[in-house]
C-alpha cells in the first residue's frame, strides 16, 4: 500500500504528507514567498502564480518553511551581529527605532519589494517578518546556512524542560489507554457487523449510522464545538459549496468516516503509523463521534481532540 503524498506547488515535487505543512495565515505565505525569491532565486513569474494558487489552503514542503526562516535569520545576523536563540522579541516593542535594532529595515525592505510583486496593495511589516520566523523555529527549527550574507547562524539544540517531560509521559500513557479501548471497540464492532451480514441485508430505514459503543463521556462543551464550526464555515469560503446541502444530514457507514481521520485535519499527519497517535471512534444514538490524538499536535492543542458528527443541540 502507498503512503498519501502531496504535490508542493512551490518546488513540483511530490513528497510523504508527513514532510509537508498547510499554509494558514497569508502574511506568513507572503514572507515565505518574498524570502524564497530574494534568496532562493525564486521567479517572479512564478512567485505571483504560486501566491494566487494560495487564496485556499494548500499543503508545501515543510522546508520551504525552513528555507525561507533560516535565510532571513541569516540576514539578521549579518546585519547585527548576532541572531537570538529564541528568535526575534517584538513583544513589548512598541517604535519602529527599536523594532530596527532587532529587525533591520534593509531586511525588511528586501523583502517588501517582492510582496508588492505579488499584491501591489500588501504593506509586509516587521511584526510580519518577525512573527513568520519566530513561528518556523519553535515548529522546525532553522537550518545552519541558507543564505550567502551569513556563514553561521547559532540555534542550539533543544532542550526538554522536566514541564515539558512530564506532558510528553502523560500523552505516551493515555495514548496507549485509548488504544486498548479501540481494539475493543473494533472487536465488537466486528463481531456484530459479521453477524448482520449472516443473518440479513442492510436496511437504509433503520439507524443512519452503524451502533459501535455507547459514549459515557460528559457533553461536549458547545462552546468548543461552535468555535470548531465556525472555523470549518471559515475554511469552506473559499471553496465552490452550495450552501443548501451543508446543513442536510447524509448516511456514512462507520468505516468510511474512520478513513477521514487517517490524517490529522489540523496538520495532516498519518495518525495510522504514528506510534503516538490514536484515534477511537463511538456514537451517541445516530450521532458519530471522533475521538483522537495527533503526536505532531499535542505539545499546542488539547491532548485529546474531539469531532462531533453533529452539533450538540441535536444529539439525542
Amino acid at each position: 500500500m502507498t503512503r498519501a503524498t502531496f504535490g508542493c506547488k512551490v518546488c513540483g515535487d511530490f513528497k510523504k504528507v508527513a514532510l509537508g505543512r498547510w499554509t494558514s495565515h497569508q502574511p506568513h505565505i507572503i514572507v515565505m514567498l518574498s524570502a524564497l525569491a530574494h534568496f532562493h532565486g525564486l521567479e517572479v513569474k512564478d512567485l505571483k502564480e504560486i501566491y494566487r494558487s494560495f487564496q485556499i489552503r494548500r499543503m508545501v514542503c515543510r522546508e520551504h518553511y525552513v528555507d525561507a526562516a533560516s535565510s532571513i535569520a541569516a540576514a539578521i545576523e549579518a546585519h547585527t551581529g548576532t541572531f537570538h536563540q529564541c528568535g526575534i522579541n517584538v513583544d513589548g516593542v512598541v517604535t519602529e527605532a527599536s523594532l530596527t535594532k532587532l529587525l533591520p529595515a534593509v531586511v525588511l525592505n528586501d523583502l517588501k519589494s517582492f510582496a508588492k510583486e505579488m499584491d501591489a496593495n500588501i504593506t509586509l511589516t516587521m511584526r510580519n517578518v518577525a512573527h513568520f520566523v519566530n513561528d518556523v523555529l519553535a515548529r522546525h527549527g532553522l537550518r545552519g546556512v541558507t543564505a550567502a550574507t551569513s556563514n553561521h547562524i547559532y540555534v542550539p539544540a533543544k532542550r526538554e524542560a522536566p514541564r515539558k517531560r512530564k506532558k510528553i509521559d502523560e500523552v505516551v500513557n493515555h495514548v496507549k489507554k485509548l488504544k486498548e479501548e479501540v481494539v475493543d471497540t473494533t472487536s465488537r464492532e466486528e463481531t456484530r457487523a459479521d453477524s448482520a451480514e449472516n443473518t440479513e441485508e442492510y436496511d437504509p430505514r433503520r439507524s443512519p449510522l452503524i451502533d459501535v459503543t455507547s459514549c459515557d463521556s460528559p457533553a461536549h462543551d458547545e462552546d468548543a464545538q461552535e468555535k470548531s464550526s465556525a472555523h470549518l464555515d471559515n475554511d469552506l469560503q473559499s471553496t465552490q459549496i452550495e450552501a443548501n446541502i451543508l446543513d442536510k444530514f447524509y448516511l456514512v457507514q462507520g468505516r468510511m468516516l474512520l478513513k477521514l481521520f487517517r490524517f490529522c485535519p489540523s496538520c495532516g499527519n498519518n495518525l495510522s503509523t504514528s506510534e503516538q497517535s490514536t484515534v477511537s471512534f463511538t456514537a451517541i444514538g445516530s450521532a458519530p463521534i471522533v475521538q483522537y490524538i495527533c503526536s505532531n499536535c499535542s505539545s499546542s492543542t488539547a491532548m485529546t481532540q474531539r469531532w462531533d458528527g453533529q452539533p450538540a443541540r441535536e444529539i439525542l
